[in-house]
């Protein structure tokens, strides 16, 4: 009988202690839905630095370090002089991208080097910089960023497909987006302004719209003749304004095989009522009569 007793006793216990809650530190890391969410603030000079948003890293590379797939790396304003790469499928968010700074030490490095597909980056200022972002993987949203000063704001390497650039200013880059041997990639909505080429392209299948190109040396090149030809690529509904030259598509004989260019809707410096001849061999066969609706980019 006493054994009985004491058997219900202990499953009682093990029942109760089931319901009792325990509270969580307060500095524990924030997490969400499809991760946790780890901190940077380069305020935070003299540590602890656990990346709590009490503790929060003082390096955005520490942040990247502590974080695993699905994780957010939360960046405080603040100016952070450092590169760093990142293999993990992460969220990096800055918190204001006029406020939010990265440069790196000397402009012959490449600022953030992303290998990992499925990562987002938003809100932060990149200048000063060999390469701004280079792209190294698939899937990859750039979004809402100024691209400032650098030899080139956005380099996506050979065959890296399914990448969005949305909504960035891109000013007083040499190249703004230069699109390598890349397919099926999209970029919409940004500004690029002041630099020497806003977009180059070698590659196909790529769309790019509702941009706006304004004082340029070139808005667009597409393709080389010392590369490959570029084919098959939608530039629609984009507003080219005082560029020195809006467009340049180099033709190449294997056009004719592989596909031409598509030029459509495009707002060139004024209205224009027949087509719009493109050197070398293109054509937007139905250019905008007022500039397009470009609403989002600042």
């Amino acid at each position: 009988m006493n054994k009985k007793i004491f058997v219900i006793a202990a499953i009682g216990l093990v029942l109760l202690s089931s319901l009792v809650v325990f509270p969580v530190s307060s500095s524990s890391i924030e997490t969400t839905s499809n991760g946790i969410t780890i901190y940077v603030d380069d305020d935070n000079l003299d540590g602890p630095w656990d990346g709590t948003e009490e503790h929060p890293y003082q390096y955005i590379k520490d942040g990247i370090d502590a974080a695993d797939d699905g994780d957010t790396v939360f960046v405080k304003e603040g100016i952070y002089i450092e590169r760093f790469e990142i293999f993990k499928e992460i969220n990096l968010y800055g918190e204001n991208r006029e406020k939010t700074i990265i440069k790196p030490s000397s402009n012959q490095k490449s600022v953030i080097v992303v290998y990992s597909d499925n990562v987002n980056i938003k809100e932060f200022q990149i200048q000063d910089g060999l390469q701004a972002i280079s792209i190294r993987g698939n899937s990859i949203t750039v979004e809402d960023n100024i691209f400032k000063n650098n030899i080139c704001g956005i380099y996506v390497k050979d065959f890296n497909s399914f990448n969005n650039f949305k909504n960035n200013l891109f000013i007083g880059n040499y190249e703004g987006v230069h699109l390598n041997d890349a397919s099926n990639n999209t970029v919409i909505f940004n500004n690029f302004t002041e630099s020497t080429i806003g977009i180059k392209i070698v590659g196909d299948y790529n769309k790019i719209g509702n941009n706006i190109f304004f004082k340029n040396s070139y808005g667009i090149i597409l393709a080389n003749p010392d590369f490959d030809v570029s084919y098959k690529n939608e530039i629609k509904y984009n507003n080219f304004i005082d560029n020195e030259i809006p467009a340049y598509d180099y033709f190449d004989i294997h056009r004719f095989i592989k596909g031409f260019n598509n030029w459509y809707g495009n707002y060139w410096d004024r209205p224009r009522f027949f087509p719009k001849f493109i050197p070398q061999f293109s054509v937007d066969w139905h250019p905008a009569l007022k500039p397009n609706d470009v609403g989002g980019v600042d």
